[in-house]
């Protein structure tokens, strides 16, 4: 498995040379959106902690991470583009949205919901009442909750990992079609993608050490590691660009 990360993430960064610079520009417009969109909603929940604006605030996130997804979507076909040897524009970031999105939503209400409820402990835990005396106790249970979630979202979401893509490829695909044959297809490679996403915690790690910055370079890095992963799997060969025959 490690032979087999390593070529794969060797594909990606000769794939990615010379054209990191659409991909952390979407990087930096997708954040900003979010940030924009998203502060006054968690400003007015942690100003009024009523349960109205609780409820507003879990309603306009899922939105939110509806569209981001969206938007995910259309990164991927981006660094799809890339892994092809095409050329990426900002304007690919748009693509789910201008290719039926509907088609899209069954796969994130899957994906998300996983996690959604992979995480519900720790979301429940952010909303208890909390006193000077009980915060280091609760931080520490939040976070192990929030670690145990993630590792059992991952482990569950693994299999579903190539639906956007086939999506992509197979625009008559509909989302449980593209979950079905994601799952087909990840029979037996689930373990070779754990791998892949494993390899990148130390990454991950020096990115949170960077106040985030490290993420403009380590997404589209992990994107288009995931692009080659898809490709080998369908097996679909790969363009070598001319400047690098």
């Amino acid at each position: 498995m490690s032979n087999f990360s390593r070529i794969i993430k060797g594909r990606a960064r000769c794939a990615l040379h010379g054209k990191y610079g659409v991909p952390m520009i979407c990087m930096v417009i997708l954040v900003f959106a979010y940030l924009i969109i998203s502060s006054p909603f968690n400003y007015s929940v942690i100003i009024s902690q009523k349960s109205s604006s609780v409820i507003i605030y879990v309603i306009a996130n899922i939105l939110l991470f509806l569209v981001l997804f969206e938007a995910g979507v259309g990164f991927s076909y981006m660094h799809l583009k890339i892994a092809r040897n095409e050329k990426p524009e900002i304007k690919d970031l748009l693509f789910a949205f201008f290719n039926r999105p509907d088609r899209f939503i069954p796969v994130f209400l899957v994906k998300d919901g996983i996690f959604f409820v992979c995480l519900l402990p720790s979301f429940i835990l952010m909303f208890m009442p909390v006193t000077e005396a009980t915060f280091p106790v609760y931080s520490l249970i939040g976070s192990l909750l929030t670690l145990i979630g993630c590792i059992a979202g991952v482990l569950i979401t693994v299999r579903f990992v190539l639906a956007e893509f086939l999506m992509i490829d197979h625009p008559e695909y509909s989302g449980m079609e593209g979950i079905r044959e994601s799952m087909r297809l990840m029979k037996g490679r689930n373990k070779s993608m754990l791998y892949i996403y494993v390899s990148f915690l130390g990454y991950v790690a020096l990115c949170i050490l960077s106040f985030n910055l490290g993420f403009l370079w380590v997404a589209p890095y992990m994107a288009e590691t995931l692009c080659f992963f898809y490709l080998d799997t369908i097996g679909e060969p790969m363009v070598i660009p001319e400047s690098q025959q």
